[in-house]
């Protein structure tokens, strides 16, 4: 039987547990948090290297795995066993595995773990019959901030609303990579128990790609001061003018595909894929075209091109004539405020 997440985390909190279960999809962060609650439920971290068994398939003989199963723990309440990469078993292996499956052990958990598949038919199918089973999704952008709150939430911390969106913006949508990333920032805080914008800057400090991300939205925006200061970072990066030249000619490609995809009325999930971006930051794309006339910035497209030529040529050197490109396409009739 398929179940959500939330369901099986309530059935461990109840200490309802099952002998077998099969984890697939995506999403590899909540899969190891799930099972680091079996791991703490079951195994006396005495006695983990003989109760908690890791099998990888394609390499281990599901005859020793089966074996493991079998044999019973030590000093724990139940065998941990997990066993990887499942989609690399062969045939023979799958229907071994199966006929354990139907019938396991109570002294036993085994966790099964394969990337996404194809649950309708075939041994996966059995498999998400017999054993309990659950699909981990890559969570979708929308949903970002809200796991990010409760993730903080569950270790007494809060964060401002900005310092979340500008997190949000410079970190990968990977959750691992989040929640190490607040890891970091909670230990950083410590008793102060608020995440402020102050703190994110400090502890996520600079990056070529935040700076270059936050260069072309200040620009989007109108915003000089911003602009010339991203910009500087990025030139003590030594980072070089084609490349960010490169990057404000994408941002003002977008933000004329936005206006077409406007005007076409396409609902705003398909313009976040048409666009290529999170359908997070699409309010920001929408507020920045508006911003701007496609003639604005198609003039504007022409002029960073032209001057990749003169730069590339050697006509015009990149700092100063960056600088005045910058003050140039910020000259819009209303900057937009936050």
């Amino acid at each position: 039987m398929i179940y959500r997440i939330d369901e099986l985390r309530k059935g461990f909190t109840e200490e309802r547990f099952s002998p077998a279960y099969f984890f697939s999809g995506d999403e590899e962060y909540l899969k190891e948090e799930l099972i680091q609650v079996l791991h703490k439920a079951f195994i006396n971290d005495a006695w983990a290297v003989l109760d908690r068994v890791l099998y990888y398939g394609g390499d281990a003989s599901i005859g020793d795995v089966i074996q493991s199963l079998l044999t019973p723990p030590i000093a724990s309440k139940r065998k941990l066993i997990i066993l990887r990469d499942l989609h690399k078993l062969k045939e023979n292996e799958k229907k071994e595995l199966l006929q354990y499956v139907k019938n396991p052990l109570s002294e036993s958990c085994l966790v099964m773990i394969v990337p996404k598949v194809n649950l309708k038919e075939g041994f996966y199918g059995q498999l998400s019959r017999y054993a309990t089973s659950c699909i981990f999704y890559k969570p979708f952008d929308w949903n970002l901030p809200k796991w990010v709150k409760e993730y903080i939430s569950q270790k007494g911390y809060t964060m401002e609303e900005k310092a979340l969106r500008l997190f949000l913006e410079t970190t990968s949508t990977d959750l691992g990579n989040l929640a190490n990333e607040l890891e970091k920032l909670i230990l950083y805080v410590g008793e102060k128990k608020r995440i402020s914008l102050q703190d994110l800057s400090f502890v996520m400090g600079h990056s070529r790609r935040n700076d270059i991300f936050h260069l072309t939205k200040a620009i989007g925006k109108g915003d000089v001061a911003q602009g010339l200061r991203f910009l500087e970072n990025l030139l003590l990066w030594n980072e070089r003018p084609t490349v960010i030249l490169a990057m404000i000619a994408r941002h003002f490609f977008l933000l004329l595909k936005t206006k077409d995809l406007l005007e076409m009325k396409i609902g705003r999930p398909k313009m976040a894929v048409q666009l290529g971006i999170r359908d997070f930051f699409l309010k920001d794309y929408i507020q920045q075209s508006s911003h701007y006339t496609r003639e604005n910035l198609r003039r504007g497209l022409q002029e960073i091109y032209q001057l990749e030529r003169r730069i590339k040529s050697g006509r015009e050197k990149g700092v100063l004539a960056l600088e005045c490109l910058i003050l140039h396409l910020c000259q819009t009739p209303t900057p937009i405020s936050e």
